[in-house]
């Protein structure tokens, strides 16, 4: 199976990116998100898993992972948008 390329974004309510929140996905580093709220990883995994802050938010098989997520922050935790 190939690596598949996903684009990670976080918002706030107000719709522009957050920074500096810890993002992985399974079989890549935990990555810092700059101020655009963007992070790009390549995966390469069967199963891919994101975590935000901690917290698995997003579950898939790879040839079922759309090429971008996003999630709008709600209080302390993420909402997939």
């Amino acid at each position: 199976m190939a690596a598949k390329k996903l684009i990670v974004e976080l918002l706030d309510t107000d719709g522009k990116g957050v920074a500096g929140v810890n993002v992985k996905a399974s079989g890549c580093w935990e990555l810092a998100s700059p101020l655009t709220g963007k992070v790009l990883f390549l995966i390469d995994e069967p199963q891919a898993a994101i975590t935000i802050a901690g917290k698995e938010v997003f579950s898939s098989a790879l040839d079922a992972l759309p090429e971008r997520l996003v999630f709008v922050q709600n209080g302390g935790d993420w909402q997939r948008k």
